[in-house]
C-alpha cells in the first residue's frame, strides 16, 4: 500500500493495472484510487471462468464413524492416555465419500442440491487423538489425500496434492511413488543440465529433490531454483510419467499447471513462525485457512490452455460425517467456502491502520506493524517537507478515503491528527534538527532506524580505507555495527527466521546473548557460501554450530539428509544478508563521502555491488563479473554458484584489473578480456 502511494505520488498521471480474482471491494478501491491519480479508474468484476471445476469435500458416513469412536472410548485407558494400542489404530477404517454441491452455493436444507458418492474403491485408515479427556477420530489427511490421488493416477489424472508442510508433501510423494512400478523420465537436455547444476550446489544427488524417476514429486519454498525448474517443466510435460505434485501453498500463487484434480490435505496449518523442534509451539500456532487461501488452492484444477475441466476435493482438518440416507451433512463452516458460489471473498484493507491499533491498544507492534513504522516514521518530524509530511501520506490513503466517505471530513481529518500524535508520541520525534537529511530520508525508504544507519556512515570512511575486495568482510564489518542496534538486527535478519536455521543453537541460547550467538552462526554459514561451499558442507557447519550452543539435550542436531539448514540459510536468510549489504551501499554512496573530480562518489567495486555478490554467493566483484559474462553467453543455466567458482580460478590467472575502484562497466570488459584469453589457450 506505501509503495502504491509513493508511486502514484511520483508519477500521478501514469496508468495502473491492478489485478485479482479474489477481492471482494474492488469498487471501492477504485474509487479510492481516483482520488490519488487524476484519470478515472474503471473496476470490472466478472465471476465466469474459462474452466469447468467441480468442488467437492471428504464426508465419511456417520454409522463407520460412531463405531470407530465407540471401540476408541471402550479401550480408553485414563491412567496411559497417550498410549493408544497398535492393534487398535490399525482398525479404524472407514470409506471416504465426496459431498457435491449441485447448485452455486451451499444450501444444507436442500437434500436435492447435494450428491455423496464414493471416491475410492477400499477404505483408508483413519488417524486417532488421545489426551486425559478421552480418545477421537482424526481426518489423517495426508493418508487419505495419498489414497485419492493414487486412484487419480489410476484414472490418467494429473494430480496436484497442497499438504501444510515440507515434511507432509515429501510423506505423500514417498507414499505414491511406493504404489506404482519404477519409471525413468525422459529428460532434455536442459533439464539434465538443470539436475546435474542441483546436484553441483547440493553436494550430493541424494541431497536434492529429485524428479527423474517415479509417480510422484514435491513443490515448496525451499526448493533450489534449478529443482524449482526441473520438476515444473517434467510436470508440465503431457507425455511424462510424473503424474502428481505434492506441494505446499508455495504453488497455489498463480503458476499454471497442466491439472485436472487439486486435493488440498487439510484445510488448517502450523503456522511457518513455530519451532519444528516445540510440539507444544506447533499446537498454539495452528490456525484455520483463511478462505481467499482455500480457493486459491482449489482453483488450480482446470487451467485455461492447459485443461478445460477440473476436480478439486478437500480433506477438511475435522472429520466431517453424513447420515447413512443422505438426509442430513454435520454442520461445518468450511462447506460454505468450499461450495461459495463466487471466488470474490477477499478485502484489501490499509495495513496503516495497524500502527494506532498495536501503538495505542498492544503497547508494541507487530512485525508488519513495525516495518510500516520505520517507513514512516521520518514523515512525522516536524521539519519534513510538506509534500512528504505524515499529514499528507495519511490524508492519501485508503484509511482516510473510507472515514471521509462515511463520517465527513471531520471525522477524516480527526483521525489524522490522532494518528500523528500517536507515531510521534511513539517515535519520541523533536524538533533538534532544522531540517531531515540524506540519512533520515533513506532510513525511511529502507525502513530501518536511523541510528544503525548512522553507525554506518561513522565508520564506512576507515573500512574503505581498510578492507579489500573480500564480500565476507564487509559483511563482518555490517554485522558488527547491526549487533549494536537490536531493533535493527531482529526488523533485518527476524528471529524466526534465525529459529528456524540455528534451532536450538539459537532459541537455548539465553536471550541477552542470543544476538550475539546468531551473529556467530551467520558468519560460519556465509563464508561457507561465499567461498563456493556445496549445501552438505554448509549444512555440516552449521549443525556444527548447533551442537556447540543447543546445551544439554536428549537427541542433538544431526544433519538432514535434504539439508534443510543449508537450504533455508540460502531461501531465508541470503536475501536478508543482501538487504543489509544493500542497506551499507546506500550510505557509502551518501554526501558525506569526498567526491572524485567528476562530482560522483567513488565507491570499492566490492561495496558497489555487494547486495547481488552476496545475492549469488561470490567474495569477489570480480566472480560476479565472470558470472554476467557467463549469462551474457546465455549459459548461465548449466553454471551455479558451485561451477562459476570452480572455473573462476582458471580464469582469474588472465584478469588484470585497475584497483579496488574500477566501475562495473570496466570490471565487466576485463572479464571479457580474461574469459576470451583463456578460450584461447584452451584451443
Amino acid at each position: 500500500m506505501l509503495c502504491l502511494l509513493e508511486f502514484t505520488k511520483e508519477c500521478p498521471k501514469s496508468d495502473l493495472l491492478l489485478v485479482s480474482a479474489m477481492v471482494k471491494n474492488g469498487n471501492e478501491l477504485a474509487a479510492w484510487l481516483q482520488t490519488i491519480t487524476s484519470g478515472k479508474c474503471q473496476s470490472f468484476s466478472d465471476q465466469w471462468k474459462p474452466t469447468r471445476q467441480a468442488r467437492g469435500c471428504v464426508v465419511y458416513n456417520s454409522d463407520e464413524t460412531d463405531y470407530l469412536n465407540s471401540r476408541l472410548s471402550s479401550t480408553y485407558n485414563s491412567t496411559k492416555p497417550s498410549s493408544v494400542p497398535k492393534e487398535i489404530k490399525k482398525s479404524m477404517h472407514a470409506h471416504p465419500h465426496a459431498l457435491f454441491s449441485l447448485r452455486p452455493g451451499w444450501h444444507p436444507g436442500l437434500r436435492e442440491t447435494r450428491l455423496i458418492s464414493r471416491i475410492t474403491g477400499s477404505n483408508i485408515t483413519l488417524g486417532v487423538g488421545s489426551n486425559t479427556r478421552g480418545r477421537w477420530l482424526t481426518a489423517n489427511r495426508n493418508e487419505v489425500a495419498s489414497a485419492i490421488a493414487i486412484a487419480g493416477v489410476k484414472k490418467g489424472l494429473k494430480v496436484l496434492v497442497f499438504a501444510e508442510s515440507v515434511t507432509s508433501t515429501c510423506s505423500i510423494m514417498k507414499k505414491i511413488i511406493e504404489s506404482f512400478p519404477k519409471v525413468k523420465h525422459e529428460l532434455s537436455d536442459r533439464q539434465i543440465a538443470w539436475r546435474r547444476q542441483a546436484i553441483f550446489e547440493a553436494g550430493s544427488e541424494s541431497a536434492i529433490y529429485d524428479c527423474s524417476c517415479g509417480y510422484a514429486a514435491v513443490h515448496h519454498g525451499e526448493l533450489l531454483p534449478e529443482e524449482r525448474m526441473l520438476i515444473e517443466t517434467v510436470y508440465q510435460d503431457k507425455s511424462s510419467e510424473l503424474k502428481v505434485l505434492a506441494a505446499t501453498s508455495t504453488l497455489a500463487q498463480g503458476l499454471n499447471l497442466p491439472c485436472q484434480l487439486v486435493l488440498l490435505a487439510g484445510t488448517d496449518r502450523i503456522d511457518d513462525k513455530a519451532d519444528e523442534d516445540d510440539p507444544e509451539q506447533q499446537k498454539k500456532f495452528r490456525f484455520v485457512l483463511p478462505s481467499h487461501e482455500i480457493l486459491n488452492a482449489l482453483g488450480r484444477a482446470g487451467r485455461a490452455g492447459l485443461s478445460a475441466t477440473g476436480l478439486a476435493i478437500v480433506i477438511p482438518g475435522d472429520i466431517i460425517t453424513f447420515s447413512p440416507a443422505g438426509s442430513r451433512v454435520a454442520e461445518n463452516s468450511i462447506l460454505d467456502t468450499i461450495f461459495s458460489d463466487h471466488d470474490q471473498c477477499l478485502i484489501i484493507n490499509d495495513p496503516i491502520e495497524l500502527l494506532k491499533d498495536y501503538i495505542e491498544v498492544h503497547g508494541e507492534r507487530s512485525e508488519e506493524a513495525e516495518y510500516l513504522f520505520r517507513r514512516v516514521v521520518h514523515l512525522a518530524h516536524p521539519m519534513a517537507d510538506e509534500n512528504t509530511k505524515l499529514e499528507g501520506t495519511l490524508r492519501r490513503s485508503l484509511s482516510y478515503f473510507r472515514r471521509f466517505s462515511n463520517s465527513g471530513n471531520d471525522s477524516a481529518e480527526e483521525w489524522v491528527t490522532g494518528l500523528c500524535k500517536t507515531v510521534r508520541d511513539a517515535a519520541e520525534v523533536s524538533d533538534v534538527r532544522a531540517k531531515l537529511d540524506w540519512i533520515d530520508l533513506l532510513a525511511g525508504r529502507m525502513g530501518v532506524g536511523r541510528g544503525f544507519l548512522d553507525s554506518l556512515a561513522t565508520s564506512i570512511d576507515g573500512a574503505i580505507g581498510q578492507l579489500g575486495n573480500s564480500s565476507f568482510a564487509w559483511m563482518e564489518f555490517a554485522l558488527n555495527i547491526l549487533i549494536n542496534h537490536n531493533e535493527d538486527f531482529d526488523a533485518i535478519l527476524r528471529p524466526w527466521n534465525l529459529t528456524k536455521i540455528f534451532g536450538r543453537g539459537y532459541s537455548n541460547v539465553d536471550g541477552s546473548s542470543r544476538r550475539l550467538v546468531a551473529k556467530d552462526g551467520i558468519l560460519i554459514a556465509l563464508r561457507s557460501w561465499l567461498s563456493g561451499a556445496p549445501m552438505t558442507v554448509i549444512e555440516r557447519n552449521i549443525v556444527s554450530f548447533i551442537n556447540l550452543n543447543e546445551g544439554n539435550v536428549k537427541r542433538p542436531t544431526s544433519c538432514d539428509s535434504k539439508v534443510k539448514r543449508a537450504r533455508r540459510f540460502i531461501i531465508r536468510l541470503i536475501p536478508d544478508l543482501a538487504y543489509l549489504a544493500g542497506c551499507l551501499t546506500q550510505v557509502a554512496r551518501g554526501p558525506q563521502l569526498a567526491q572524485d573530480e567528476f562530482g560522483v562518489i567513488a565507491l570499492p567495486l566490492v561495496v558497489e555491488v555487494l547486495s547481488a555478490s552476496v545475492r549469488r554467493g561470490f567474495d569477489n566483484p570480480y566472480m560476479l563479473a565472470f558470472a554476467a559474462v557467463i549469462s551474457d553467453n546465455e549459459k548461465e543455466y548449466e553454471m551455479g554458484r558451485v561451477s562459476i567458482h570452480q572455473d573462476y580460478f582458471k580464469v582469474a590467472v588472465h584478469l588484470r584489473t585497475t584497483g579496488k575502484f574500477s566501475s562495473w562497466s570496466v570490471a565487466k570488459e576485463q572479464m571479457k578480456d580474461a574469459v576470451a584469453v583463456a578460450k584461447t589457450l584452451d584451443t
